[in-house]
């Protein structure tokens, strides 16, 4: 497979038995992942195999390292996501039995470490304030309520955007004060306990603006159940709630976009002593190391934090 330059364009068409082996680690691999994760996933394995000059059985480790790059010209971390799509893939062969050894084993791209950012309380505080800062009897009333519930599901319950907009009526229990969350990534559905100011954004929208969103057919109820509207009555996406988080951080004076939420309801409390293991639950991770790298705490640091958790020594 030799490498092409930046304005070559790859080969798209796929031979039968590259399609039925595509097919397969779909079947057997992407099923099994995020929506988001196969997304990702599926278009750079099927490009590499309309690239590939061979049987899927007989991949080779020049063949993957002469695909990656072509993404050279890219950011390193596509780079590396493209890289772990096709070590998924050549580790689905490997385990069925069509490749004799996993040629990935080895490869690696570099990717920079950024530092992250996490804003500070008072950021979000602004920014919070910043999601009612209209008239109480401006048109734009309601949709205010939705901005700032949306607002404190993000900071609050450290959840993904899609998983904002994956949210139903029917997940709350405003009784108990309770969100079922349905994961983005692998993990089973989490009911998690909703912060007082939370409860009571959900609430106020839940009584003052969303039953005014509805909308429908003569007939139709019109009631997705979903529980973020836009201003048609359909379901908020995750474009438009990343659009509305970063016009409200313009209006606030802070940089901001929804990720950024969860990642400083994370580190904000961890910074207030809770339980890394707490964290943990509440971004859903499987891992806590996956917990510790997310909040970009060295092995030094995690020792800490998880001693300071687990000591249970008695106290003179």
């Amino acid at each position: 497979m030799a490498a092409r330059t930046k304005n070559t364009r790859l080969r798209t068409r796929l031979t039968r038995r590259q399609r039925e082996t595509l097919r397969e680690f779909e079947r057997q691999v992407l099923a099994l992942r995020s929506p988001a994760t196969a997304a990702t996933y599926r278009p750079v394995v099927r490009a590499f195999l309309a690239e590939l000059e061979r049987p899927p059985s007989r991949i080779r480790r020049e063949d993957v390292a002469a695909f990656l790059a072509l993404y050279r010209e890219l950011a390193p971390a596509s780079q590396a996501r493209a890289l772990t799509a096709l070590r998924s893939f050549c580790r689905f062969l490997a385990e069925a039995g069509q490749l004799a050894s996993d040629p990935t084993v080895g490869l690696s791209v570099r990717v920079p470490r950024q530092e992250k950012r996490v804003l500070a309380t008072g950021q979000v505080a602004r920014l919070l304030r910043a999601s009612l800062d209209v008239p109480p009897d401006s048109w734009r009333r309601p949709i205010a309520l939705r901005d700032r519930a949306l607002l404190e599901l993000l900071y609050g319950l450290a959840l993904r955007r899609s998983e904002a907009c994956a949210a139903r009526v029917g997940d709350l229990d405003l009784t108990r004060g309770e969100l079922l969350v349905r994961r983005a990534k692998r993990g089973q559905p989490a009911r998690l306990p909703l912060p007082p100011s939370a409860l009571e954004a959900l609430k106020r929208y839940l009584r003052e603006a969303r039953p005014g969103m509805v909308r429908g057919a003569p007939g139709d109820p019109g009631d997705p159940g979903t529980l973020f509207l836009n201003h048609r009555g359909g379901r908020l996406t995750e474009g438009y709630a990343s659009k509305l988080v970063a016009t409200l951080g313009r209006r606030a004076g802070v940089s901001v976009y929804p990720h950024a939420l969860r990642r400083a309801c994370a580190s904000h409390l961890l910074e207030a002593g809770v339980n890394l293991r707490v964290v943990q639950l509440l971004l859903g991770h499987t891992e806590l190391e996956t917990t510790a790298r997310y909040l970009g705490l060295g092995q030094g640091e995690l020792r800490r934090v998880v001693e300071k958790a687990l000591d249970i020594t008695p106290r003179e």
